[in-house]
């Protein structure tokens, strides 16, 4: 987290720019803790609990990038796999480590 770097005011006081932090809320869907049975059975509440908060999105699309990003570190997983049964040394681009859930950057205010 960065610090704060201050604020600009007027001749007069009055506050003309201020610094603030924005934020961007990822889901690593390959983080140690991170099982299919587990997500399958919150990812309901947690697309309401986010679309309740950030209505930018309705619960079911919540549920739809969520999944998505499920499914995409699946698909990974299957790449992997196949390439170490073929015994290939090709990396496997793992873009589901952080998926990107709201779509906009949130401010401490918004949470």
């Amino acid at each position: 987290i960065l610090p704060k770097r201050g604020n600009i005011f007027t001749h007069d006081g009055q506050l003309l720019a201020a610094s603030e932090p924005l934020y961007g809320i990822y889901i690593d869907f390959r983080a140690e803790g991170m099982s299919k049975d587990t997500l399958m059975k919150y990812v309901g509440d947690l697309s309401k609990a986010l679309s309740k908060k950030f209505p930018d999105r309705s619960a079911g699309q919540y549920k739809n990038v969520i999944l998505n990003g499920w499914k995409l570190r699946e698909k990974e997983d299957r790449q992997i796999h196949n390439n170490q049964s073929k015994g290939l040394d090709k990396r496997v681009s793992l873009r589901s480590r952080y998926v990107r859930i709201i779509r906009r950057d949130i401010s401490y205010v918004d949470l």
